[in-house]
């Protein structure tokens, strides 16, 4: 349900230097329409979530989330060609049902929501452009091999592993996504320089769960063809065993979505409001990204 925890964004903000404050009550309340959708080329487009906000202090009920009635579009601005998408009762997600519709490396996509929300018809509209093609690791020349934790060279330096990835034309933004596969209390490695865990009596309750799943990136890179190197820090692996990684070479939406939805307060203590390139009455996301994944192994000694 973490990420079903969509509320009302309106606040009012202090833009006075120092200590930030936030006043948020129901008054402040608008129904939105919350877009999390992502399209990936040459895959199905299955995975589009329609949900709504809540006013504070509402008892969320999963079922009444989803806007499963709202009416969803998908459409390819080259060929001028909509593609109605469809709810699926079992994945709570919209998506095409046909056979006609290919994601392009390149292309733009824009999609378009109607719905109810607390008796107010509302719209909203976003567009994507699919990155170039031409992104993709490179594992040969990679440092991808199994690897005990922290291993530290003869000159004392600390070994890591590394990508080396082909950059797609015009895209800058790559982000990774790390989760454990055998993330467990007796698979945590407490003696981390980077925890503060001496042993499982020290995590309250499943704390630990809350560490399966990190995120690093890298922005500003060229827009152009060629090769980027992207170091791994060790703080980034709290377990031993298998990890699944993906790389993702993110449009605009994808970059500034990441990098201002997760953290809307700055150092001084204001805030900021998050960019979500969504035209009308919604949140959230619609991006578009290119993925390749690797496999990592973090040995015990």
């Amino acid at each position: 349900m973490k990420h079903l925890k969509y509320i009302a964004l309106i606040s009012l903000l202090l833009t006075a230097c120092g200590t930030g404050v936030v006043e948020v009550d129901d008054s402040n309340y608008e129904p939105k329409i919350a877009i999390d959708g992502y399209l990936y080329p040459h895959a199905p487009v299955t995975n589009i979530k329609i949900t709504r906000n809540f006013p504070l202090n509402t008892s969320l009920l999963r079922t009444n989330i989803f806007l499963s009635d709202a009416n969803v579009v998908l459409t390819d601005l080259a060929g001028r060609k909509d593609y109605p998408l469809t709810f699926n009762a079992q994945t709570f997600a919209f998506g095409y049902e046909g056979e006609d519709l290919l994601i392009e490396y390149g292309h733009a996509y824009k999609l378009s929501v109607d719905a109810i929300i607390d008796g107010t018809e509302l719209h909203c509209n976003a567009t994507t452009t699919v990155p170039v093609a031409g992104f993709k690791i490179l594992q040969n020349e990679s440092k991808i091999a199994p690897s005990p934790y922290f291993p530290e060279n003869a000159d004392g330096s600390i070994e890591k592993w590394e990508y080396t990835f082909e950059r797609s034309p015009d895209t800058g933004f790559y982000a990774l996504s790390i989760v454990s596969l055998d993330a467990d209390t007796s698979t945590f490695i407490y003696d981390s320089p980077y925890s503060s865990f001496k042993d499982a009596s020290d995590f309250e309750e499943e704390e630990w769960k809350d560490l399966i799943y990190n995120f690093t990136w890298q922005q500003d890179l060229q827009l152009k063809s060629g090769q980027s190197t992207l170091p791994l820090d060790w703080y980034l692996f709290p377990f031993y065993g298998k990890y699944r990684t993906i790389l993702y070479a993110g449009d605009e939406n994808f970059r500034d979505y990441l990098l201002t939805a997760w953290q809307v307060q700055e150092i001084d203590g204001n805030f900021h409001e998050p960019i979500l390139h969504i035209e009308g009455d919604g949140i959230g996301i619609f991006g578009s990204a290119i993925a390749d994944t690797v496999f990592l192994e973090v040995l015990r000694d």
